[in-house]
C-alpha cells in the first residue's frame, strides 16, 4: 500500500521523536534514574505506536518492561512483555519469516 505524503512525513517525524527519547532514556538507565527513564520511555512509545513501525514498537516494550522490572513493578513489566509478544504474533502473521515457536524460545531464554 502507498501512503500519502503527510501519512508518510507524520510517521518518519514519529519515530524520529521516538530514537530520540529512546536515547535519552537510555542515558538515565546507565545512570541507574529509572523514575525519568520510564517516563521518556513510556514517550518513546507513544511515539513509536504513532510511526506504525513494529520493530521499533516491540524494542521499546522490551526497554520498558526492562525498566518496570528492575523498580519492581512486575506486574506492568509483565504487560509490557505481554504486548511485545502479541506484536511478535502480529509479525509472524504478516510472513516475516520467523515462526512463533521460535520466538517464544527466544523470548523466554531473555533474548
Amino acid at each position: 500500500g502507498y501512503l500519502p505524503l503527510a501519512e508518510e512525513l507524520r510517521r518518519a517525524r514519529a519515530k524520529g521523536l521516538c530514537e530520540e527519547k529512546l536515547e535519552a532514556a537510555e542515558a538515565r538507565l546507565i545512570d541507574d534514574d529509572l523514575p525519568p527513564a520510564i517516563a521518556l520511555l513510556e514517550a518513546a512509545l507513544r511515539a513509536a505506536e504513532a510511526s506504525h513501525e513494529r520493530l521499533l514498537q516491540a524494542h521499546v516494550l522490551t526497554r520498558l518492561g526492562d525498566a518496570y522490572r528492575e523498580k519492581g513493578e512486575f506486574r506492568i513489566a509483565r504487560d509490557m512483555h505481554s504486548r511485545h509478544l502479541l506484536l511478535q504474533g502480529q509479525q509472524v502473521e504478516e510472513g516475516s519469516g520467523r515462526d512463533a515457536a521460535a520466538i517464544r524460545t527466544a523470548l523466554a531464554g531473555g533474548g
